[in-house]
């Protein structure tokens, strides 16, 4: 089941991995022996992973977009290069944070030689700065839903939706936005979820009237759908989806009319077998899925990875999702 919008209010329930529940041999551990990893290769993996810990603990803008630990040369979708002679690639997005990078690394001994810096262009703000802002909604429990967005003109930028009854995490939200100066790097765009004219009171947020409410719209309508209660929000199952579209659309409409809280919504389309975490599709989720993450991203294949790989649902499949789906197995 492939899920592809849950209620931030679940989301922040999730564990909050420590850097020290993070096996530190994520990149080491591989069943393909035609990769032949050699010592430096597994010490340049544990390198960036703890080098990525460091840009988020510290709250410095950067991140890891390339480890070669194969040598093989290949590009993504979007042009940019992937692999780098064996290199771990870090893109920062001020000089200053060039310059803490550099001072930690030196600090720590790391072996400069594995190391190129590249500052960020356009693209890569839009997606960092949508990632940093999707965790800091996450971590501070606020209800909003962070995707790509669009102005009129088609300029893009990042899109943060707020629904009834929330409107105060926006603000909460937009004062991060200001502080870090994120907007002044791409384009924000707000948007309310709701009828703006609706009593704040009016709105409905118990669980069962919601889900009794949808249900009956859900078959007056013969919608190819269904609700479930999971995890304090109620599900919406679409089963079909070449049908998506058709049946969300009058669901959301009707959710908008009807008053009800869509913070405690969650929607997924079911596509065969997809099991969140199964990256390598064996059907089980366990340390080599961890590894087929990594070793995908290294070797310059992320578009690739299934759906499934991007554990934290956070719309991007990176090295934050081996690391999430580590540290839940290192607790089980």
């Amino acid at each position: 089941m492939r899920k592809i919008k849950k209620a931030l209010a679940a989301l922040a329930a999730l564990t909050v991995f420590a850097v020290s529940a993070v096996p530190t041999n994520v990149y080491a551990y591989t069943d393909d022996t035609d990769n032949n990893l050699t010592a430096e290769d597994k010490a340049m993996g544990e390198t960036a992973l703890d080098l990525e810990w460091y840009f988020i603990e510290n709250d410095i803008d950067a991140t890891i977009c390339i480890v070669n630990i194969t040598g093989v040369g290949s590009t993504s979708n979007d042009g940019h290069p992937r692999v780098c002679n064996d290199l771990i690639q870090i893109r920062y997005m001020h000089d200053k944070d060039r310059e803490r990078i550099e001072n930690y690394i030196e600090g720590m001994e790391i072996n400069s030689s594995w190391i190129e810096y590249r500052q960020m262009d356009e693209e890569d703000k839009q997606i960092f700065i949508r990632s940093r802002i999707y965790h800091f909604v996450r971590d501070n429990s606020l209800t909003i839903e962070v995707s790509y967005g669009s102005d009129e003109n088609g300029m893009l930028g990042v899109m943060l939706k707020y629904f009834l009854g929330h409107e105060q995490d926006k603000a909460k939200a937009q004062n991060y936005i200001t502080e870090k100066g994120y907007d002044k790097q791409t384009n924000i765009y707000y948007e309310f979820i709701g009828d703006p004219e609706a009593d704040p009171s009016s709105v409905i947020t118990d669980l069962n009237e919601i889900k009794t409410v949808l249900d009956e719209f859900i078959s007056e309508n013969k919608l190819n759908a269904t609700t479930e209660l999971k995890d304090s929000y109620v599900f919406i199952d679409i089963y079909d989806k070449w049908y998506y579209e058709e049946s969300l659309e009058p669901i959301v409409k009707f959710m908008t009319e009807k008053h009800i809280d869509q913070s405690l919504i969650g929607m997924s389309w079911y596509k065969g077998n997809d099991i969140p975490g199964d990256s390598n599709s064996d059907g089980a989720v366990d340390v080599r899925d961890c590894a087929y993450i990594a070793l995908m991203i290294a070797n310059g294949k992320r578009a690739d990875l299934p759906y499934s790989a991007d554990y934290n649902m956070d719309d991007i499949v990176n090295i934050r999702d081996a690391a999430a789906l580590a540290n839940d197995l290192a607790g089980k």
